[in-house]
Parts: C-alpha cells; sequence; structure tokens
C-alpha cells in the first residue's frame, strides 16, 4: 500500500517537473519573439499572400513585414513552402 503511494507521488511529482519544463521552454520562445520581433509561421495555405497574411495576423498586433522569401520558396513538387517569419 505505502509502494502504491510512493509511486503515485513520483508519478506526479515527474509530471509536475516535465510541465514545469515545458512552461520553461514556452516562456523562452515567448522572450525570444518579444526581443527579436520576429515570428516563425508554418502550416499556411499554400496560397497566402503576403498582403493576406499581414491583414490576418494584424488581430494580435501590428505587422510591419511578412517575409516573402520564404513564403514564395520553392519545394521539389512547385509548391510554396507554407512557412514565413512575421515581424
Amino acid at each position: 500500500m505505502f509502494q502504491d503511494d510512493d509511486d503515485a507521488a513520483a508519478k506526479r511529482e515527474a509530471e509536475r517537473k516535465r510541465l514545469e519544463a515545458d512552461a520553461a521552454k514556452e516562456q523562452e520562445s515567448i522572450d525570444t519573439i518579444m526581443t527579436s520581433g520576429r515570428l516563425f509561421v508554418r502550416n499556411l495555405p499554400f496560397g497566402a499572400s503576403e498582403d493576406e497574411l499581414s491583414e490576418y495576423f494584424t488581430r494580435w498586433g501590428s505587422v510591419s513585414q511578412v517575409s516573402a522569401d520564404v513564403l514564395v520558396s520553392m519545394t521539389a513538387s512547385g509548391r510554396t513552402t507554407g512557412m514565413t517569419y512575421l515581424v
């Protein structure tokens, strides 16, 4: 019985540490974005234009630049990558 309690406590502690580590990684990402002002965005529609992305992301703040060089780079299939940087 005591062993089960110890195992459960150890699992809770391991989960707590994992959540703290995840939160620290997320905060590091937020700090990087806030410092650089640059956000890398993936899984964009392949046909998305710079203007469409700028308009969409202004919901959350001002967008001064959409990195066209990343947006329009082609894959082997001839499609855009669906990724860009926002500043």
